[in-house]
């Protein structure tokens, strides 16, 4: 399969799993989560307030979407008094270095939004790592990992959701609703199926893991990796941060490759630490 194909059935998964938040201010959510708490300091230039007032204004036009601006400090002194992520400063001291920071130029802004850009990545990169691997085994369990081969669609759901109802994390309907759900159209998108129920009502939220080298005929498709989701609606915001994160790995024809081969879930886990 082209990686061009990966790439568009994984954007479907995407809009897919948006099925689930459809009540939700998405856009909201992933600014809340990815938001940047801010500091600007600068001993002397905001005390101009006419300056202060268009840098502000250009730092939230050019990255409203990824940062909250959380206070203007005029010394570090202050800044002991905030929690933060990321300062963006005007001053070249060394007392920078205790925090992650960019140095920027007021009168060379529109140059440095690449670099500011590349920095806010970088953080929120470290966060969704740091995210995952402090809730991974939260939202996985050992004994939702299977690895099938010879099976159809209909027995993989019946396996998971058969196990998750065991385990008590979901009700006795949760399997009825996930065959609804594929039964109104197939939930697999090139190497990847994530059947789930359109209801936010699991007990605790879980995703069962079966990975098949030969691949389960899902559809028109014959897919590796199957992710079964449950999700509790007290869950919905860091789930879908977890959740984008780990599908953006299997854009990686490679890792996809590597993924399927994995026969227990610590190997899994290790895996989505490493690539992310």
């Amino acid at each position: 399969m082209e990686l061009y194909e990966v790439k568009n059935g994984l954007e479907r998964a995407r809009l897919l799993l948006n099925e689930l938040f459809v009540s939700i201010d998405i856009e909201g959510l992933k600014r809340e989560i990815e938001g940047l708490t801010v500091q600007t300091l600068d001993e002397h230039f905001w005390n101009n307030q006419e300056q202060a007032k268009k840098i502000y204004n250009q730092l939230l036009k050019d990255f409203s979407d990824d940062i909250i601006i959380d206070a203007i400090v005029s010394d570090y002194e202050e800044l002991e008094s905030y929690s933060f992520d990321l300062l963006i400063t005007l001053i070249k001291d060394e007392r920078n270095y205790h925090y992650s920071f960019i140095l920027i130029s007021p009168f060379r802004l529109d140059k440095q939004k690449r670099a500011i850009h590349e920095k806010i990545y970088e953080i929120q990169q470290s966060k969704k790592k740091e995210l995952i691997f402090n809730n991974f085994d939260q939202y996985f369990h050992k004994d939702l990992f299977f690895t099938l081969e010879n099976v159809s669609r209909e027995e993989t759901i019946q396996i998971v959701c058969d196990q998750m109802r065991t385990l008590g994390f979901v009700s006795s309907s949760f399997k009825e609703y996930v065959f609804e759900r594929e039964k109104a159209s197939s939930t697999s998108f090139g190497n990847i199926a994530i059947p789930h129920s359109v209801h936010m009502d699991a007990f605790q939220t879980k995703i069962g893991i079966v990975m098949s080298k030969k691949g389960i005929i899902w559809g028109n498709n014959n897919v590796n990796v199957v992710l079964v989701i449950a999700i509790n609606k007290l869950d919905k915001q860091i789930f879908l941060t977890i959740n984008e994160s780990i599908l953006s790995l299997f854009e990686n024809q490679d890792i996809l490759n590597i993924m399927k081969n994995t026969k227990n879930l610590l190997e899994f886990k290790d895996i989505v630490l490493h690539y992310l």
